[in-house]
């Protein structure tokens, strides 16, 4: 008896530390960590309400994309990395609510992940297990190399956030965490479309 229980605290204790482990982002390298800190010091950021920052990112097959290429549609910017399990959780129930709304939604996905392999076999493998497919043209999902838009302008530090700006290109709406339910950002995504 004595022996299943300590079994039990041991693997309890286990699953504690490396969900503490995976819930944080590795040490960054003092290259990363310079680079880091010489953005840090811009003065762009994003505060709800107002235009978001000119930026640009590239996306996983090598397309250079900016933020402003999206005038006229809503935007869902996601903050995400595969290593965070809500971002995991969450990401197929984002990738349909592009879907659905793919004639009005832009989906962009700056992953925090430190490789774009982790991010290539997580997509094979989601599209593999539930069929979820990210090659919808409203679908953009991109290494967000040293975090530079994810710290740098919009001041994210824990996955996952979701920030939604409207065809103005202002920034409306900030979702931190995955304790949100579809219809939280659906209807913020059907009051945008009916706005002039």
């Amino acid at each position: 008896m004595k022996l299943n229980l300590a079994i039990i605290l041991v693997v309890g204790l286990l699953t504690y530390g490396i969900t503490v482990y995976f819930d944080h982002p590795a040490p960054k390298s003092d290259k990363i960590q310079a680079a880091t800190a010489e953005l840090a010091s811009s003065p762009a950021s994003a505060e709800t309400g107002e235009r978001v920052p000119d930026f640009s990112f590239t996306t996983l097959d090598g397309r250079r994309v900016n933020i402003g290429d999206f005038e006229d549609k809503t935007v869902m910017l996601n903050f995400w990395a595969t290593w965070c399990a809500p971002c995991v959780k969450e990401f197929p129930i984002l990738i349909g609510i592009a879907e659905e709304y793919k004639d009005d939604v832009v989906f962009i996905a700056l992953s925090s992940d430190l490789e774009q392999n982790a991010i290539d076999r997580f997509l094979a493998k989601l599209e593999k297990d539930s069929g979820v497919s990210v090659k919808a043209e409203n679908i953009l999902i991109a290494l967000d190399e040293n975090q530079a838009v994810t710290q740098k302008i919009f001041q994210t530090y824990r996955l996952p956030e979701t920030i939604l700006i409207d065809k103005h290109q202002k920034l409306r709406q900030k979702i931190a965490g995955a304790d949100w339910r579809r219809e939280d950002i659906t209807s913020v995504i059907e009051t945008f479309n009916q706005e002039p």
